[in-house]
């Protein structure tokens, strides 16, 4: 008799650069199971009860007929449908070096795109941010000496996939500069010198 058509589930969807699924077939016992890539079943592509496609590169909806062979007789094909998501890509904007107290708005234009084009957004760190889950946050950060921050955002679309990228932002202390105490002198006496003091790394006098 021609053996029952094989069980095996399609499996969860992946993201462009993931992991390829292992699709899986069971049926009778010592049944040969073969996998076709068309339905026409010419295209053997595996013999095995499980097989791996490589389809993680390129997205799109990739179909895969498994049979079972029992005592020479082949089975109808059970289809299995593998569904690849366009991957998400992040852009977190440009580097910038700004004043201490100045502000700058992160992220790209737009810093979400690719994938299924709905995203919710997540900065790190979220210190000195407006709205760390806003696609264009405000960054305003106040430092006493030149620091770079570094922030990473994470894009995440409709489908669960995944984009990240990161932005460094240097911020650089406002000089101050601080005069001597005053001096009194005679007129007939050389004029002194002034001296300025600056509060900044090298410190430096005028």
């Amino acid at each position: 008799p021609i053996p029952a058509i094989p069980t095996a589930a399609s499996p969860t969807p992946i993201c462009v650069g993931g992991t390829d699924p292992t699709l899986t077939a069971s049926g009778a016992g010592g049944a040969v199971f073969n996998w076709y890539s068309d339905a026409s079943l010419t295209t053997n592509v595996q013999t095995g009860a499980s097989y791996t496609p490589t389809v993680s590169g390129v997205a799109g909806t990739y179909q895969y007929y498994v049979t079972q062979t029992v005592l020479g007789c082949q089975s109808a094909a059970r289809v299995v449908t593998v569904v690849v998501n366009p991957a998400v890509v992040a852009a977190a904007g440009s580097d910038a070096t700004l004043c201490s107290g100045s502000s700058v708005a992160l992220g790209g234009s737009p810093t979400g795109s690719g994938g299924n084009g709905s995203y919710t957004y997540s900065w790190s760190p979220t210190v000195g941010l407006s709205n760390s889950t806003a696609s264009n946050p405000i960054l305003t950060r106040t430092v006493a000496s030149p620091t770079t921050f570094t922030y990473t955002v994470t894009v995440t679309d409709g489908n669960l996939c995944v984009g990240t990228d990161q932005v460094d932002i240097t911020f650089n202390p406002i000089p101050v500069l601080t005069p001597q105490a005053d001096i009194v002198e005679c007129s007939d006496f050389a004029q002194p010198a002034i001296t300025f003091v600056t509060n900044i790394d090298p410190v430096t006098s005028y």
